[in-house]
């Protein structure tokens, strides 16, 4: 009987724990542990808090080449009603990091400057286990499906 409540307890608490860990793809607001940190990357600690939108809010996405950078990017752009959360969350939260997560991994950090109205985004990943080429063909099939 022991066995079968301690099973039952781990059996709850192992869904629990990783209802709570796995993340909806998209962009989250992210805080570094180190409160006197001003800088932030994907190797630092930190903590990923409220969700800004999913995956679900984007329309297309693109493999672009930088004019400015000499790596390529993703750029995602959202729907109309995408958009619109887009320019609220970035007006609400200027200034804050944000994280792009896909399959439950960082892919990027980057800062909030302004409020971008513009409708898209555009980066590259961060992580080392994730090339951005990769990430896009993964990517691609999912936005292409949602419609």
């Amino acid at each position: 009987m022991k066995n079968c409540v301690f099973l039952l307890l781990l059996m709850i608490s192992t869904t629990i724990f990783s209802q709570e860990s796995e993340k909806e793809s998209g962009w989250y607001l992210v805080k570094a542990k180190d409160a006197t940190s001003k800088y932030l990357d994907i190797t630092d600690d930190y903590s990923i808090e409220d969700n800004l939108i999913t995956i679900k809010h984007v329309e297309s996405i693109q493999l672009i080449a930088s004019e400015t950078r000499p790596f390529k990017q993703i750029q995602l752009n959202f729907t109309e009603e995408g958009k619109q959360i887009w320019e609220e969350q970035t007006d609400k939260f200027s200034g804050e990091k944000v994280c792009f997560i896909f399959e439950n991994q960082v892919v990027a950090i980057v800062t909030i400057t302004v409020k971008i109205s513009s409708g898209s985004v555009s980066f590259s990943s961060e992580n080392p286990k994730i090339n951005t080429e990769e990430l896009y063909n993964k990517l691609k099939p999912i936005v292409e499906n949602q419609k």
